[in-house]
């Protein structure tokens, strides 16, 4: 506070007052940044509904599931991880696992990492 009243004092000119309130926006600006926005979930139960969606269509070709179950499921998982999301599958597994249905790229991969840690090569 004394540092403003003083460079308010001292008569300085206007542009200077301006440079000095700029210099110090920006300092504010680098060093108290919100945290980054934590990772974004979705959940889909992808495989009960294309079980259900193949079993009320039991005549479909190879050709048409692809068209009519398999692409249009891929490209909506493909608009959510360009999104940033993680996409959880809800239906389990045999075993009554979750599976993860889509990533984003950006995902940290820790294979290597693990392959080292454990003398794995």
């Amino acid at each position: 506070m004394n540092l403003i009243k003083n460079i308010l004092n001292a008569s300085l000119p206007l542009w200077a007052v301006a440079i000095i309130t700029l210099c110090v926006g920006a300092l504010v600006h680098v060093f108290f940044q919100p945290p980054e926005e934590g990772p974004k979930f979705a959940t889909v139960a992808k495989m009960g509904i294309i079980f259900e969606a193949a079993s009320r269509q039991p005549n479909l070709s190879e050709d048409q599931i692809q068209n009519s179950i398999v692409k249009p499921t891929l490209a909506l998982l493909k608009q959510y991880e360009d999104k940033g999301y993680i996409v959880i599958d809800t239906t389990r597994d045999e075993c009554g696992n979750f599976t993860i249905a889509a990533i984003p790229e950006q995902a940290l991969n820790l294979n290597e990492q693990l392959r080292q840690t454990l003398n794995v090569k």
